[in-house]
């Protein structure tokens, strides 16, 4: 139960401790339970009580997958201007910001695409959204990985001219992160410490490119 959404918290564990508990406590019988039942279930109570209160004293959810975002235990900084004018944020933040900033200014583009968990780039730097793209990338839970080649089919046909990811970061996009890290179509620009950018070449023709359902699982 506590791998069905990769998620490790107590709280996903609720219904499996209730289910315990009656076990121990056994309420259907005519005898009381036993000190040996109750102990088992103090013991488990306990357990889960320390557990979550670890958790929500340190945050441990968002120290374990923060330090690879934008979470940084640092003195944070007052951004002054822009979209996130006033949020206090740390190093790795800003840097992502200076630096998509300074992108879009060395390459002027009409159709800019931003990859995982750089979709506030299109609120932030005044871009439209590209369409026909999922607002987050998580196939099998958001939506069906049978869409992944429709997905790629709206890619090809928007024809974006830059793209923008966090390094080397294509998280759950499957067969559109393959098709966009092996195409022609696009020149890699690694430039940049935090971001990888790719330029549309268009002197290359779009290369489309047609994957049975079944053959899905293969593109990572």
């Amino acid at each position: 139960m506590a791998g069905t959404n990769s998620e490790m918290k107590s709280s996903d564990l609720a219904p499996l401790l209730v289910a315990v508990a009656i076990l121990c406590i056994c309420p259907w019988d005519e005898v009381e339970a036993s000190r040996g039942r109750k102990t088992v279930l103090v013991g488990l109570l306990s357990i889960f009580i320390a557990m979550s209160g670890l958790y929500s004293v340190i945050h441990l959810r968002i120290h374990n997958i923060g330090p690879r975002m934008y979470y940084e235990p640092l003195p944070t900084k007052t951004i002054q201007g822009g979209f996130f004018a006033g949020l206090e944020a740390g190093p790795r933040l800003q840097r992502v910001l200076s630096q998509t900033g300074e992108v879009l200014s060395l390459i002027p583009a009409q159709k800019v695409f931003f990859g995982p968990r750089m979709e506030f780039g299109y609120a932030a730097f005044g871009k439209t959204v590209t369409p026909g793209m999922p607002l987050v990338w998580d196939a099998g839970s958001l939506f069906s990985p049978q869409r992944l080649p429709g997905f790629l089919l709206n890619f090809q046909q928007r024809d974006p001219d830059l793209l923008i990811f966090l390094k080397d970061d294509y998280t759950r996009m499957g067969l559109v992160a393959f098709y966009i890290r092996t195409t022609e179509t696009y020149q890699r620009i690694d430039l940049f410490s935090e971001l990888t950018v790719y330029v549309r070449r268009k002197e290359v023709p779009i290369t489309y490119i047609r994957v049975p359902a079944g053959d899905l699982a293969s593109y990572k």
